[in-house]
């Protein structure tokens, strides 16, 4: 269950945190007014299908979360990059269109990550010159309704 909530966490960043606070990606407002908008911006829309374009492709491809074995530039740090990309436009699409594909394919990212950083198996850090992942935690009260059966 606490897996659980980091996800939604991840994905929804937080969103008890950030009462009255400004959102830099995409508020509660912004999701519906995509939703219900008959046209959008030129620049919108570009973003959304490449978004979209981006997403479906690795939902084809399936996961892809190498250890990572190589420095900046190389092919696990890049691919690393990508997923971040994948993750992030994933959870975006699923708040736009609500296709619970794009959520599961999100989750699964980051659960495939939590399984490579968690402590007991850190491959990581077996790298030279790598220490352990650490999660900040949450502040307190950042998790509150994330058990909402509603979400």
């Amino acid at each position: 269950m606490i897996r659980a909530a980091l996800i939604a966490a991840s994905l929804f960043g937080f969103a008890s945190c950030a009462e009255g606070q400004p959102n830099l990606i995409l508020t509660g407002d912004g999701v519906e007014a995509l939703r219900a908008a008959e046209t959008r911006p030129e620049l919108i829309d570009r973003s959304y299908e490449l978004a979209m374009r981006r997403v479906e492709a690795s939902l084809d491809a399936g996961l892809i979360v190498p250890v990572p074995a190589d420095p900046g530039g190389g092919y696990t740090h890049e691919r690393h990059k990508e997923n971040y990309k994948i993750i992030h436009d994933a959870g975006l699409l699923y708040q736009i269109t609500g296709d619970a594909r794009y959520l599961d394919h999100a989750e699964a990212y980051l659960l495939a990550y939590a399984d490579m950083y968690r402590p007991s198996a850190a491959p990581a850090a077996t790298r030279p010159g790598a220490g352990p992942a650490l999660l900040a935690k949450p502040q307190r009260g950042c998790l509150d309704g994330l058990f909402d059966p509603g979400l």
